[in-house]
């Protein structure tokens, strides 16, 4: 690389940090400001339950915003309001748990927590607010509040909805001739796999080591690389996804890549895969992902991760 380029990367480095710095605070800022619009919602209306009207309403923007248009369905908001209302509910009641079993062993046993229960869906945003600034490795503590206040109630709506065998969530979608995208599968879905003619298989969950057993049945080979719900994969993560599609690229195999919802983590890979394998451009491998399953966040071109993947290919190319 000459001395121009190292000048030149050194340069785009510089400002991908402050991007990142920005972005950190910008999702920070989003979080505290639904919480205070949320209290003073609850004061105006004398209700607990307006608290979560800027969680609706940012619900409603980012469906209107991110699905295309020909795909955009009321099924899809509704299915995305229920998921959010599940998982509200679901943190309630931990956090309503939690704390009373904590003041009940420190001889609290009249504490009132009704006048702020509302406010505890907040927790979960709080703590995955900073996904694109930090990476959250298997040994970060935080995983631990993930896999508690989200990944319970939402593989109980993913399972439920792969059920009513609509679409949208659906056990997965085509992305192009031999690479899918789609939600976690149960044993019971390996042999659909099968049928379509899937012989390899990308499991990003962290909180799901997949149906190995039924996999050997099939004779399917899963690469397991587990990743943090909400957290984007690691530039080494991606690296080594990628490395696994090539080979089922180049060996013109079906491969199955997928998370708990088919929304980021996986679409993610498959979208590093679409730039570095299938040669196209961010900006088109997003638009395919969104045609073939609208669900998939928006939001995975910006992942810092991704960036810095994007940037290594570009500096190998001029290598």
């Amino acid at each position: 690389m000459s001395g121009k380029d190292i000048a030149t990367w050194k340069l785009y480095y510089i400002k991908f940090l402050e991007d990142q710095d920005r972005i950190g605070l910008k999702n920070f800022l989003i979080v505290l400001l639904c919480v205070l619009v949320g209290i003073l919602t609850t004061y105006l209306i004398h209700n607990p339950y307006g608290s979560y009207v800027p969680i609706i309403l940012i619900a409603i923007f980012e469906w209107y915003r991110s699905y295309p248009r020909s795909k955009r369905s009321y099924y899809g908001l509704c299915r995305l309001l229920l998921f959010i209302s599940i998982i509200s509910l679901w943190n309630v009641f931990i956090l309503t748990l939690i704390i009373q079993s904590i003041a009940s062993l420190l001889g609290y046993h009249h504490i009132v927590i009704n006048k702020i229960q509302h406010l505890f869906p907040y927790a979960l945003m709080f703590t995955t607010f900073a996904r694109n600034k930090h990476d959250m490795n298997l040994n970060d503590k935080r995983r631990y509040i993930i896999h508690l206040l989200y990944d319970i109630p939402a593989f109980l709506v993913v399972i439920g909805f792969k059920l009513l065998n609509n679409p949208l969530n659906s056990l997965c979608s085509q992305i192009t001739t031999c690479c899918y995208l789609g939600c976690l599968p149960v044993p019971a879905d390996v042999e659909t796999l099968n049928n379509i003619g899937i012989k390899y298989v990308i499991n990003m969950c962290a909180e799901y080591n997949g149906p190995r057993k039924t996999y050997k049945k099939y004779n399917i080979k899963q690469f397991h690389l587990p990743t943090v719900d909400s957290t984007a994969p690691s530039l080494k993560t991606i690296e080594k996804a990628i490395k696994f599609l090539k080979e089922a690229y180049t060996n013109d195999e079906k491969i199955f890549v997928h998370c708990k919802t088919g929304m980021a983590r996986s679409a993610t890979i498959v979208l590093c895969h679409l730039v570095a394998n299938e040669k196209m451009s961010p900006e088109n491998a997003l638009k395919l992902l969104k045609e073939k399953r609208p669900e998939v966040s928006t939001s995975i071109i910006t992942y810092g991760t991704v960036k810095q993947f994007f940037t290594s290919l570009k500096n190998n190319k001029t290598q």
